[in-house]
């Protein structure tokens, strides 16, 4: 019977995995041409793969019967801002567009408990980290192509865009990634995996100056040390 619940548990993660490396790659990458509106795509994705994984996790707990929340350094920061997220909403003098923003964040929120409270393995980390770093190799590079003219797909909107929606969400989006990968080149050991990183940070920092947005030099700087 434990070998049994076992194996239920690892689909269960294995289900969790995939989606939410699903939910990674399609909220910065999927476009619909026809909807300009970026903000509507990547809402859309979020919304519906949080609402999955959230069911995936929901029938593992009914199924095996149990489940066990894990304590981070992160917990008590991700709830006093939960808690002042519940509260500007209630005293906002617009709460529709208040409680569309209210429910990005909390999705967000909602992913992280499920990250860490889930996927346990060395493996899974690594993999996630991975997926980040080729996703944001994605925007970069088209960002690049934007900006010297080859546009295959959004041509007709004549602006920085890439997959995000407009320069200053690129540069949001990366300035979360750049760190990261400038951590991994100085840890990496392997000469291989540190010409990668390099290529990586390189790219990266050619779409940042491309976005001229000085503003998110401060928070890399920030955040590097």
């Amino acid at each position: 019977m434990k070998k049994y619940l076992t194996e239920e548990n690892n689909i269960y993660n294995n289900l969790l995995t995939i989606f939410l490396k699903l939910l990674l790659v399609i909220v910065p990458l999927f476009v619909n041409k026809y909807v300009y509106n970026f903000r509507v795509n990547q809402e859309t994705g979020l919304k519906l793969f949080t609402l999955i994984v959230i069911a995936i996790w929901l029938v593992k707990i009914i199924n095996t019967g149990g489940y066990s929340l894990k304590k981070t350094k992160l917990d008590l920061p991700l709830i006093l801002f939960a808690l002042v997220l519940v509260l500007s909403l209630f005293i906002s003098k617009t709460k529709t567009v208040s409680f569309q923003d209210f429910i990005i964040f909390f999705s967000y929120i909602l992913i992280f408990f499920l990250i860490t409270n889930n996927l346990d393995k060395k493996i899974d980390f690594n993999s996630f980290i991975q997926l980040f770093f080729i996703v944001s190799s994605l925007v970069s590079i088209y960002t690049i192509m934007q900006y010297y003219g080859f546009d295959p797909y959004l041509s007709d909107l004549h602006s920085l865009t890439s997959t995000i929606g407009q320069k200053n969400w690129i540069s949001n989006y990366l300035a979360m990634i750049f760190p990261v990968v400038f951590s991994y080149f100085l840890l990496e050991q392997t000469q291989r995996n540190r010409i990668l990183y390099f290529l990586l940070l390189s790219i990266l920092y050619i779409t940042l100056m491309i976005c001229q947005s000085r503003g998110i030099w401060i928070s890399i700087s920030f955040t590097l040390i």
